[in-house]
């Protein structure tokens, strides 16, 4: 068992997840990720869209992140810091950048090498989110990121039996583990209000 030292040590890591909004951000810009292989499915065969989706990246994917960014960012102005204060983060983006740089170099490296192997690609999408739950749940203890792992490979595995191909293994895969990470996120959010007040309520 933790220590009280670590465990006072973990809460401000824990409280970046105490929400649930990254995992519904997460859910948000993983749904996102599935309509870029979804829309082009649904095009002329002669549009350019149609014979490269990644074009939709800036389309599809920037309205998605300043809508998780900014409404977040609200979210937890009028929901988590009332009811559990304010923690400041540092905001230099610069650490984030390189470390969002390096895992979606990573992602893409290993799903290059399934696709050119025997392995599943979904397999393998889902076990690369997987490690990354594990890692979050040994640092924050919080046990639904072991929910989330299990959930990830179980998606992967399933998908990796179905006769797809990449554009729409990978469209099911960031589809279903999508919807996953959102409902993850609006149960934690619920749990959360439950067991919390606002400073206005406790003080009537």
């Amino acid at each position: 068992m933790d220590s009280l030292i670590d465990q006072y040590l973990r809460k401000p890591i824990r409280y970046a997840d105490i929400d649930g909004l990254n995992d519904i951000g997460l859910g948000i810009a993983t749904l996102g990720w599935s309509l870029i292989f979804l829309i082009p499915e649904h095009l002329p065969r002669d549009s350019v869209l149609a014979r490269d989706s990644w074009l939709l990246m800036p389309l599809v994917m920037g309205p998605l992140v300043l809508l998780i960014h900014f409404g977040t960012r609200l979210a937890r102005e009028r929901l988590t810091f009332p009811r559990t204060g304010y923690v400041a983060y540092s905001t230099s983006p610069g650490k984030y950048i390189a470390v969002i740089a390096v895992a979606v170099i990573t992602a893409l490296a290993a799903v290059f090498t399934a696709s050119q192997a025997t392995l599943s690609v979904t397999f393998v999408m889902g076990s690369l989110v997987a490690a990354a739950s594990l890692h979050r749940l040994a640092r924050t203890g919080l046990l639904r990121y072991g929910l989330l792992a299990g959930a990830s490979v179980g998606i992967g595995l399933v998908l990796s039996f179905q006769d797809l191909g990449f554009r729409e293994g990978t469209m099911w895969f960031c589809l279903l583990m999508g919807m996953t990470l959102l409902v993850s996120g609006t149960v934690t959010m619920w749990r959360y209000l439950r067991q919390t007040s606002s400073q206005e309520t406790a003080s009537r």
